[in-house]
């Protein structure tokens, strides 16, 4: 075997599970190869199997196997045919694997260190009194502070971050040929994924290792694969280089998948994002010529089901389709329009104010205030915001900042100190008007939907709830019109929870909110997890609505790429605090809060159009239950300016337009910094 050996290779591998539905297809096909050296980009939406392929290559299948077939071959052996003591060699040893959430892939009752040390000593790396040092040099190597004492420390005592660096070091740990990351950042917030990123590019620089990078966000994937595949159904439509694949995407389920995110460029140029409408890849009965074929816009019986459509290379580039680019272009419609907010009064009204609004979780015993010590967590701190009536205003930040805690506060879950209003009138109590008016959409819909009832239930109760007026019989009625407002066939209402897709649970979600007839809905990170077509389907769906009634709402979320398309004003909130105040066009160009800067810089981006300027936060967060004296972000701001942001709260700055920065740095030297994209000019081939 020589180094032009691909350190994998999978052909016309396929996978099957026995359920008692019959036989299900979960892989069709497959024909990938890694080289050494490389990262290969495996992105699809959730439920294309991407994660079963990982398993496979891990020979760690989960469910009762009905067939498997093809071959894997590592290092040129064919690893389907290893029994499972040789696996146990490669596993984790030769082949190492990094999961989603690391929380879970971590035992909480082991020290960090033990992690790494239990996984060198199962592949007998090193001597017994050397496995404690090389457990110390795996986490040094992935940029932990201090190694030696993080070796001391559990995983409930460190962040989200920290945790998938652990999980990261023990994969490099025993030296592998090869690395799977199955979601890695998916869980994590925009800047913590960008450190990660940063750090895998130079571990892989470093150590050469090849990696089957896994995910669904097509942006993450750019800025780390040299190659990219995109799986759908359980079938490879696409391949190609990292750059020509987004560039160039030839396969009709790559371009939507692209036309669905958002881009920096979007407010240039006047882009649109694109939902489509799609159904399951078929899993039972015959194989289809064309895996996409049901949800294709393009779709042609004669042409796309008269064999089995495998993938064609043209110059590198595999695609799966009968058709080629240019029978697509111009037929693809874009259908959500920007976000554009028409001031016709003079005096916008305003729906709701927040004034000194802080929130403080738990209690300070007798003995701790004699010790000086404070167990409260500051969550929310002096919020001063108002909503105006049809606006949809944007709260954004990292997990922790307490956009969570503010909307369960604004929908009556958590007590507050402050003042708040609605249509210009003091909220004394929370009571059953206040939340027929002020209604919350949630995160996850499979916690806020009771899986025992049906839609027509959930959507039912809400309706008794605040429209007491409505007769039973009315009910089924209204039922009935609110999943057609939220874009849902009417036989849904006979359907259960598990009987839906990710996005269909959340539009029912948001019917239940439409139930009350609010005058505000509060939206809690409600696209998070979802797909990125989904996402955009939801997003289109909101501003629908809003066109439609006229409800304000408070869109919370820790993404910033989609606000372009969504919000008409963003807030930015740091460890409590709102830091920035903008209306959504200002996010194009300086001044920013330096916290909003690098929030902003860290989004990743397929956009051809646009380079952005990339900002690195360092340092470590204060404790909650301390209040800073200073500047918040004093312990990881790229522009400290010294000893004024450590003593001193930094003043609220001004902008003509109302645009609104918390920070010590002169509005005006704010104003002056790069802009965080650059605009590319694409030149036009020449021919000679």
């Amino acid at each position: 075997m020589n180094d032009l050996t691909p350190i994998l290779r999978i052909e016309n591998y396929s996978l099957s599970y026995a359920t008692r539905a019959g036989t299900v297809r979960i892989l069709d096909g497959i024909e990938l190869e890694i080289k050494r050296g490389e990262v290969l980009g495996l992105v699809g939406e959730s439920g294309s199997a991407k994660s079963s392929l990982a398993n496979a290559i891990m020979r760690d299948l989960p469910g009762k196997v009905a067939s498997e077939s093809g071959r894997m071959l590592f290092c040129a052996e064919d690893i389907l045919g290893v029994d499972e003591n040789a696996m146990q060699a490669i596993r984790g040893n030769r082949i190492a694997m990094v999961m989603q959430n690391a929380s879970t892939a971590l035992n909480p009752t082991l020290s960090l260190g033990d992690h790494v040390i239990e996984m060198l000593k199962q592949h007998g790396k090193g001597l017994e009194g050397d496995v404690k040092q090389l457990a110390v040099e795996a986490l040094d190597l992935v940029g932990l502070p201090d190694p030696v004492a993080m070796m001391k420390r559990y995983a409930h005592e460190v962040s989200g971050g920290e945790k998938q660096r652990v999980v990261l070091a023990m994969a490099l740990a025993c030296e592998p040929e090869l690395i799977l990351f199955d979601e890695p950042t998916s869980a994590l917030d925009a800047t913590t994924a960008a450190t990660l990123l940063d750090l895998f590019a130079l571990l892989q620089q470093r150590t050469g290792v090849s990696a089957l990078f896994i995910s669904h966000d097509l942006g993450v994937v750019s800025s780390v694969a040299d190659r990219v595949a995109v799986i759908y159904g359980g079938r490879v439509v696409e391949e190609a280089q990292t750059s020509q694949l987004f560039s160039n995407p030839q396969h009709p389920y790559t371009r939507a998948l692209l036309a669905s995110l958002p881009r920096p460029s979007d407010t240039r140029t006047g882009r649109q994002l694109a939902t489509r409408r799609s159904r399951p890849a078929p899993r039972l009965g015959p194989a289809p010529s064309c895996i996409y074929s049901q949800s294709c816009a393009y779709h042609e019986p004669d042409r796309c089901d008269s064999g089995i459509v495998g993938l064609q290379a043209d110059k590198g580039h595999a695609v799966a389709c009968v058709k080629v680019v240019a029978e697509f272009a111009g037929t693809e419609q874009p259908l959500q329009q920007r976000a554009t907010l028409i001031r016709s009064q003079s005096r916008p009204q305003t729906m709701m104010a927040l004034s000194g609004v802080s929130v403080s979780y738990g209690r300070t015993s007798w003995l701790d205030s004699l010790r000086g010590k404070t167990r409260k967590v500051h969550a929310v701190i002096d919020v001063n915001l108002t909503l105006i009536k049809g606006e949809t205003l944007a709260l954004v930040g990292e997990s922790g900042c307490g956009k969570s805690t503010l909307a369960k506060t604004l929908a009556g879950l958590v007590g507050f100190e402050g003042e708040l209003s609605l249509s210009g009138t003091p909220v004394r109590r929370i009571d059953e008007k206040y939340r027929s008016r002020v209604q919350i959409i949630f995160q996850n819909p499979d916690s806020s939907l009771n899986p025992r009832h049906s839609i027509n239930t959930i959507l039912s109760r809400p309706l008794a709830l605040y429209r007491t007026s409505l007769a039973a019989a009315e009910r089924l009625t209204e039922v009935k019109a609110l999943l057609q407002r939220v874009q849902l066939p009417e036989h849904y209402a006979s359907r259960y929870p598990h009987q839906l897709s990710g996005g269909e649970k959340q539009r029912v979600a948001i019917a239940r909110a439409l139930a009350a007839n609010p005058e505000v809905i509060i939206c809690d990170e409600v696209t998070s997890g979802l797909d990125a077509s989904v996402q955009a389907s939801i997003a289109l769906l909101l501003k629908s609505i809003q066109r439609e009634s006229g409800t304000s709402i408070i869109f919370i979320t820790h993404d910033l790429g989609i606000l372009r398309h969504l919000a008409h004003r963003v807030a930015v909130m740091y460890l409590g605090e709102v830091v920035e105040l903008m209306d959504i066009n200002d996010m194009d160009l300086p001044p920013y809060h330096p916290y909003t800067e690098a929030l902003l810089s860290s989004l990743p981006s397929i956009d051809p159009l646009t380079s952005t300027r990339r900002i690195r936060l360092h340092g470590a967060l204060p404790k909650r239950t301390e209040r800073v004296t200073g500047c918040a972000f004093q312990s990881r701001c790229p522009h400290h300016l010294g000893e004024q942001c450590v003593t001193e709260q930094p003043p609220r700055q001004l902008t003509a337009d109302g645009h609104e920065i918390k920070c010590h740095i002169d509005i005006n030297d704010l104003s002056s910094h790069a802009p965080l994209w650059h605009e590319l000019v694409i030149q036009p081939e020449t021919t000679s």
